[in-house]
């Protein structure tokens, strides 16, 4: 899953385990871990399948 922020350089902080979610270099983060997805999907961040070209 491909997640994009307006902000290029962002760290999206998890709570529950105290640590990093998610690091947005250049406005974008890429993920498989559906358990990340799900977190981030809940805070309101928009995701969008990644196409093979983007990797």
């Amino acid at each position: 899953m491909l997640f994009k922020s307006k902000k290029p350089n962002v760290i999206v902080w998890d709570k529950e385990n105290d640590k990093p979610l998610a690091a947005f270099k250049n406005g974008i983060f890429e993920t498989e871990d559906q358990a990340v997805t799900k977190k981030l999907k809940a805070n309101g961040y928009e995701g969008e399948k990644a196409a093979k070209d983007d990797k």
